[in-house]
């Protein structure tokens, strides 16, 4: 059975507003909430609604030219906020993002979710290290550290 994918000119509210697109929405704002400080949940359930959305609009047959550019929007935003909170250098930031914009063009719809999905994992990973570290360090030497 083929997914019936709605164009651009033929864009409706049931486009917009459906549940894939709330699921896309609820994943940004938690991949947000990680990256103003939010806890290491938060980013693992943004990544997961990532990788949901998608699956979700096509077992419903929603698919939509605006929720597969509004994922990428998401993406696109979270990747370089992301490298930024792990402290990378401006240059891997611009790159990234300059990169996924032009596999974007060239290559149509590549998933770039995956790229998200890894520099936030990473991040969870290494915020769990420094806070072990400190914690194994006690509360004076904590202090000194600080």
């Amino acid at each position: 059975m083929a997914v019936k994918r709605h164009q651009r000119d033929q864009l409706g509210a049931g486009d917009i507003a459906n549940l894939p697109n709330a699921i896309t929405l609820a994943s940004f704002g938690l991949g947000l909430w990680w990256v103003a400080g939010g806890p290491w949940w938060s980013a693992i359930a943004s990544i997961l609604g990532d990788e949901v959305d998608g699956r979700v609009a096509r077992k419903m047959g929603t698919t939509s030219d605006f929720g597969a550019d509004f994922d990428w929007g998401t993406d696109l935003v979270l990747t370089p906020l992301a490298l930024r909170k792990l402290k990378a250098p401006w240059w891997a930031i611009g790159g990234t993002t300059v990169g996924q914009i032009w596999f974007r063009g060239a290559l149509g719809r590549p998933s770039i979710g995956s790229v998200r999905a890894a520099v936030m994992l990473y991040g969870v990973i290494v915020e769990e290290r420094k806070k072990r570290a400190l914690a194994a360090l006690g509360p004076k030497k904590r202090k000194a550290k600080v």
